[in-house]
């Protein structure tokens, strides 16, 4: 191998690998973490309804914690609707590409529901996605995907460039997985008042 060619293959591959490692850092981390905290937020909530049973609070101040309570969980709730209707998940990818002008090739949606244990109620569902687009377009893609719809990680990404034209177009394989959490499932009686 000369070393010509060893430079062709070399430069490449180090700049993928920083990108992959560049987007673990400063994107899926970030994301997990999130996702982390919503779950232990989540959890908050649920053992701070069950304390105010307990507590020994005005029944205003009693009321008003549980309607903070009910919107947090509306929300939690609300944020997993993409998972539930394929079609607005769809057309909400859709518009986020549009927006950052990247041209969505392939969308192939990987459902499957997972049970967190007994008492929890989790779905998800994985897509892959194929875009095009300039490398900063795309980057911002993957950055909206994940604050853009509802708890939502990116997986995985795979960038390559496209070799045809004189654009700085590169082709983005993306896997996404959006989760749906029922947090009523984990309170007393479904969380019915």
């Amino acid at each position: 191998m000369t070393n010509l060619s060893l430079r062709a293959f070399v430069a490449p591959a180090a700049i993928g690998l920083s990108i992959i490692v560049g987007m673990n850092l400063y994107v899926v981390q970030p994301l997990k973490d999130r996702l982390e905290q919503t779950r232990l937020q989540a959890e908050a909530i649920t053992n701070d309804m069950a304390s105010l049973s307990h507590s020994d609070t005005a029944l205003d101040q009693i009321r008003e914690e549980q309607a903070v309570a009910e919107r947090r969980l509306d929300k939690i709730k609300l944020a997993g609707e993409i998972v539930r209707d394929e079609g607005l998940l769809f057309q909400r990818i859709s518009n986020l590409s549009i927006a950052v002008n990247v041209s969505l090739e392939r969308l192939d949606p990987q459902p499957r529901a997972i049970r967190a244990s007994d008492e929890t109620d989790v779905t998800s569902l994985r897509c892959f996605l194929e875009v095009s687009g300039s490398y900063g377009a795309i980057a911002m893609f993957v950055r909206d995907l994940e604050q853009e719809l509802g708890i939502t990680v990116v997986r995985s990404v795979h960038i390559a460039p496209i070799h045809h034209g004189e654009d700085d177009s590169v082709l983005a394989s993306i896997e996404t997985e959006h989760f749906a959490i029922n947090p009523r499932a984990v309170l007393p009686n479904g969380g019915s008042r």
